[in-house]
C-alpha cells in the first residue's frame, strides 16, 4: 500500500463535504455519540507475536529464546473522523517491537571454546484504514468503540550472528479491537483496548556482508505477522 494514498484519502475526508451538515441538521443524540467529530488517539501496551521467528541465529530455533522475541510492546495512531450516526472512518498506525541477545559457546574446535553474541531486533509497522462505531448512551461518560482495520504490515529484523544481518519483509494484514473509554474531560478520554492482527509475509529479503537474498516464507512456520495486543491510551475529539 502507497503511503500517499491515505494522504490523499485524509485529505478528502476531512476537507470535503460528505459528512458536512448545518448545526440545525444535527440531531440531539450526536453529542451523546461523541463530543466531536474527529477523533485522535495515541496508546501502548503489550504484545505477543505468535509467529515462528525469522532469524540467521540459532538462537532464534530455541523456545527460551523464541519467547523473549515474541513478547514486546506496541504503540499506535488514529485519526478518524465521525458522521452523526456514531461510524468513524480514518488511518491508523500500529508498531511492535522485541528484541533478545545471547552468547553461545563455541566448541566446534577441539581443545578451543569460543563465544559468539547472537542478538535480534524485531520491529513490524502497519499502515491501513479503520473503519469505527462507537457507543455511548445520551449522557454518559463511557463509551464502547469497535474497530475494524485494513493493511499493510512492513517486518524487519536487525541481528547479528558471527557477522550483522538484516531481514526486510512485508504482507497484507485485518485486525480489529475491542474499547472501553471513560471521560476525563468533555474532549479527553481514556481508553483501554483489546485487540489483534492477522497477516503473513510474501517474502523477504535477507541482506548479509557478502549478498542480499530475497527468500519466500515457510507455509508451515515462517512469515507469521500476527499479533494480540493488549493497550491503553488518550483520545480527544473536537
Amino acid at each position: 500500500m502507497k503511503l500517499g494514498c491515505p494522504v490523499i484519502f485524509l485529505v478528502l475526508l476531512f476537507g470535503g463535504p460528505l459528512f458536512c451538515q448545518t448545526e440545525l441538521e444535527k440531531p440531539e443524540t450526536t453529542k451523546a455519540l461523541s463530543p466531536g467529530r474527529n477523533h485522535l488517539s495515541a496508546g501502548a501496551g503489550l504484545s505477543y507475536w505468535p509467529g515462528f521467528v525469522t532469524s540467521q541465529s540459532p538462537l532464534g530455533k530455541l523456545p527460551e529464546y523464541e519467547d523473549d522475541l515474541r513478547t514486546g510492546y506496541h504503540f499506535s495512531f488514529e485519526l478518524a473522523r465521525f458522521n452523526t450516526s456514531g461510524f468513524g472512518i480514518g488511518a491508523k498506525y500500529l508498531g511492535f517491537r522485541s528484541k533478545g541477545d545471547a552468547t553461545l559457546l563455541d566448541n566446534s574446535v577441539p581443545n578451543k571454546s569460543e563465544e559468539i553474541l547472537a542478538r535480534d531486533a524485531i520491529a513490524m509497522h502497519f499502515v491501513g484504514i479503520v473503519l469505527m462505531k462507537r457507543f455511548a448512551p445520551l449522557g454518559s461518560k463511557r463509551a464502547l468503540t469497535i474497530s475494524l482495520f485494513t493493511g499493510q504490515t512492513y517486518y524487519s529484523n536487525s541481528g547479528s550472528f558471527v557477522s550483522d544481518f538484516e531481514i526486510n519483509g512485508n504482507g497484507g494484514a485485518v485486525g480489529g479491537s475491542l474499547d472501553f473509554e471513560g471521560r476525563l474531560d468533555k474532549n479527553l478520554w481514556i481508553f483501554a483496548r483489546a485487540g489483534g492482527i492477522v497477516g503473513k509475509m510474501r517474502s523477504y529479503d535477507l541482506r548479509t556482508p557478502l549478498q542480499t537474498v530475497q527468500m519466500e516464507p515457510d507455509r508451515e512456520k515462517y512469515g507469521s505477522l500476527n499479533q494480540v495486543c493488549l493497550s491503553a491510551g488518550l483520545r480527544f475529539y473536537w
